[in-house]
């Protein structure tokens, strides 16, 4: 029988359906309700690293039922060996959010053309 290892670190880069980070150090992770696997799985992963985040569900503009985890980017701050793939792209997507980051890619624009 072949086994498949699962990290932290590729639930949490893999399972959810949104991503986002506001550029003020909330983050937010999605999943839809239709699928309870990616939900418990995520919702193992963040209580495992110690992470505090509120959960939730809501109905998104289809009437479907999607399932949400808040947290801080501040409160990941020791995951980084633990999951240094989900790390990385929680911090990019943070900063490409936040005023420094879109200035930057508005220079970045401005110096292309």
């Amino acid at each position: 029988m072949k086994n498949i290892n699962l990290t932290v670190d590729s639930v949490l880069n893999n399972l959810f359906s949104s991503l986002y980070a506001d550029g003020k150090g909330n983050i937010t992770i999605v999943t839809t309700s239709n699928e309870m696997t990616p939900y418990f799985l995520i919702n193992m992963a963040l209580e495992n690293l110690g992470i505090q985040f509120k959960t939730d569900e809501y109905i998104d503009d289809d009437n479907n039922v999607d399932t949400y985890f808040e947290f801080k980017l501040s409160d990941i701050e020791n995951i980084q060996d633990d999951c240094p793939i989900f790390y990385k792209k929680i911090k990019e997507l943070n900063f490409s959010n936040s005023k420094s980051g879109i200035r930057k890619n508005k220079i970045d624009q401005i110096n292309k053309k």
